[in-house]
């Protein structure tokens, strides 16, 4: 939906306009919970790995599968496993192979890595396949072997994301066992599998369902503090503003006009150095001005939402151009575009007004346009008529034109400059600052 406006000129151009009190909504939204629980089910997984993952854990692990790989060779329990060396041997190995590869990987990249969760899940089908293979080879349901399933029903709790994953995995293993045992025709080792398939998936499920719940209460706690917080902070923007609006904008507002009182007082009596020092406070008082203005407008733009900056442009817009030059604003929004941030707003509003008092006191141009787009990102356009940017400009610049560049690439963005029958700003933005 595109939005275009031919700005008119104010009577005004260094009026306040009072400081607007707004909040956002009241109740957490369900994507906000999402977010938040995302992210607290990653920082539980990963805390829950770094102690998995330590040298002590690894160590046991791999010692326990040394020990079911060296078991056979005492002749009781090799009677009782009915499996040899040969067999519990190269399981083993495997087992423990990838156990030390996942302990490399989560040091290496930590817990959010991709090699570690890539190496997650060979460690994973790995086990539980060798723990296939060793039941089977036992030629019992009832075998020891099964504390392979056990460890990694277990570890369902530390990962309450990959449910299905775990789940579908260890179904798959538990039915291919049974079909083995099915095929030898021992349907009693069948019914013991099919019974601990159920019980295991239910377990995990469980396990996960419980930790996934207790997250979620986290991550709704963590919304509400967030919330409030925001609350907080919004009525001190609004304090401040107010206090600035209605403090000290009204007394520089007081000193412009007294100034300008004097200045024509001085100019009445023929002095003329006089009349020079009043124009510079004249001029200094102005600026302040719209200093005081510049940040109060960032202040409510902060508390607000989008369609309101794109409202507090256009009135900024039209004191920046005031008496000055015509101004066009046009405005482009993708309906299902995300929310802006609060922090890109505040930087759009800095870009653009920076970018229009460039064109405003240096371009000596005659109309100024202002587009600005809002979709998979922001982006900011503004050209002029005027006499185009000199040669030099942005690498002399120690304010306006180098603070764009800075604010857009505190933002992960880009600016660029092109002189071709006037300037052309283009300010490019990604919808969040970057990680």
């Amino acid at each position: 939906m595109d939005r275009a406006l031919a700005v008119p000129t104010s009577n005004d151009p260094h009026a306040i306009p009072p400081a607007k009190i707004s909040s956002p909504a009241g109740a957490v939204s369900p994507a906000e919970i999402d977010v938040e629980l995302d992210r607290a089910m990653t920082e539980h997984y990963v805390e829950g790995r770094r102690g998995m993952r330590s040298l002590t854990s690894t160590a046991l692990l791999v010692a326990l599968a040394a020990g079911v790989a060296l078991l056979p060779a005492w002749l009781p329990a090799r009677r009782m496993l009915g499996v040899g060396l040969e067999t519990t041997l190269p399981f083993a190995a495997i087992s423990a192979l990838s156990i030390v590869h996942a302990a490399i990987a989560f040091g290496r990249v930590g817990g959010r890595g991709r090699w570690y969760r890539v190496a997650e899940h060979v460690e994973s089908v790995c086990s539980v396949s060798c723990g296939v293979a060793l039941i089977y080879f036992s030629g019992s349901a009832s075998s020891v072997f099964w504390l392979y399933f056990l460890l990694f029903v277990a570890d369902s709790w530390n990962n309450p994301r990959d449910v299905r994953i775990q789940m579908t995995l260890f179904g798959v293993a538990t039915s291919v066992l049974a079909v083995a045992f099915a095929v030898r025709g021992a349907f009693t080792d069948v019914a013991v599998v099919a019974s601990v398939g159920v019980l295991g998936a239910v377990c995990i499920y469980a396990f996960a369902a419980s930790a996934r719940h207790r997250l979620r209460g986290e991550a709704e706690r963590r919304a509400l503090r967030a919330r409030l917080e925001g609350l907080l902070v919004e009525r001190e923007r609004d304090r401040i503003a107010r206090d600035l609006h209605d403090g000290v904008a009204a007394d520089l507002s007081t000193l412009l006009w007294r100034a300008r009182e004097l200045k024509e007082a001085v100019a009445a009596a023929g002095n003329g150095e006089a009349t020079s020092i009043v124009d510079d406070l004249v001029s200094d008082v102005r600026s302040s001005l719209d200093e005081l203005r510049a940040t109060v407008f960032a202040l409510r733009v902060a508390g607000g939402t989008w369609d309101e900056l794109c409202s507090e442009l256009r009135t900024r817009v039209t004191r920046l151009c005031a008496g000055s030059l015509r101004c066009e604003i046009v405005f482009h929004d993708d309906e299902a575009a995300a929310d802006v941030p609060v922090d890109v707003r505040i930087h759009v509003l800095r870009i653009v007004q920076e970018g229009v008092r460039n064109a405003v006191r240096h371009a000596r141009a005659k109309v100024v346009r202002v587009e600005l787009e809002r979709g998979a990102r922001v982006v900011v356009r503004i050209s002029d008529d005027g006499e185009g940017m000199p040669d030099g400009a942005l690498e002399a610049s120690r304010g306006g034109l180098s603070n764009i560049v800075k604010r857009a690439h505190l933002l992960g963005g880009e600016a660029s400059w092109s002189s071709d029958g006037g300037t052309h700003l283009v300010v490019t933005l990604p919808l969040g600052a970057p990680g």
